[in-house]
């Protein structure tokens, strides 16, 4: 098997964001096997994980996480739009969230603000 370094798009993706990211620090994503990531970037329409170790993830898969941030537990359906291998094992993949409901999108706002320095109570 061939190992390519650079991104790889899924085809015709604008990579134009609808929203502005944030740096995060302290989150992570989990799914069904354990540790998914390290969230790097978080917008409420998507975000952006680094993966240390092998990956099977790969453009246009569909995955189900939490997203893990102190006590709150966000579970999301996200799909891959881009990845990156960093490294032979250290790739990023952007995600774009895919049918939040509303207490989800509420949940990714609150922590949105608390990575922007303002806590859940000032942004009341």
């Amino acid at each position: 098997m061939l190992y390519f370094f650079g991104k790889q798009h899924a085809h015709g993706v604008d990579d134009q964001r609808r929203n502005g990211r944030i740096t995060t620090q302290d989150l992570v994503c989990t799914h069904s096997f354990g540790t998914y990531g390290t969230v790097v970037d978080l917008s409420p329409s998507g975000m952006r994980v680094y993966r240390e170790g092998f990956t099977r993830s790969r453009v246009g898969d569909e995955v189900r996480l939490t997203l893990r941030w102190g006590d709150l537990r966000v579970p999301v359906r996200a799909k891959v739009v881009w990845r990156e291998n960093l490294s032979f094992l250290r790739n990023a993949l952007g995600l774009s969230f895919i049918g939040l409901a509303e207490p989800e999108q509420r949940a990714l706002t609150d922590i949105c603000r608390a990575a922007a320095g303002r806590s859940m109570e000032d942004a009341a």
